[in-house]
């Protein structure tokens, strides 16, 4: 089966950081892991992935479970409720 990135991620740069993971991309050593309810601006940086959806979680975990190149994830995140609100 083939999983189309575009449907199961919330944006365009987040399909992208999947596809890397996906495919092995040796470049992507590091991604930064961020609430949709972040205090920070969006960030141009290509290894920062803004979580939407829980969906969008799993299909991480399962990319990052598979990576052999990933190397540090750094988790930027408050859920609503728990001070992440703006």
């Amino acid at each position: 089966a083939t999983i189309n990135l575009g449907e199961i991620a919330s944006c365009e740069g987040n399909a992208k950081i999947l596809q890397r993971l996906r495919d092995g991309d040796e470049n992507l050593s590091s991604i930064i892991l961020r609430s949709k309810y972040s205090r920070y601006e969006p960030n141009p940086n290509p290894f920062v992935i803004k979580i939407e959806n829980e969906d969008e979680v799993g299909w991480l975990g399962y990319f990052i479970g598979k990576s052999r190149c990933l190397q540090k994830l750094s988790i930027d995140y408050l859920p609503k409720g728990e001070g992440g609100e703006q």
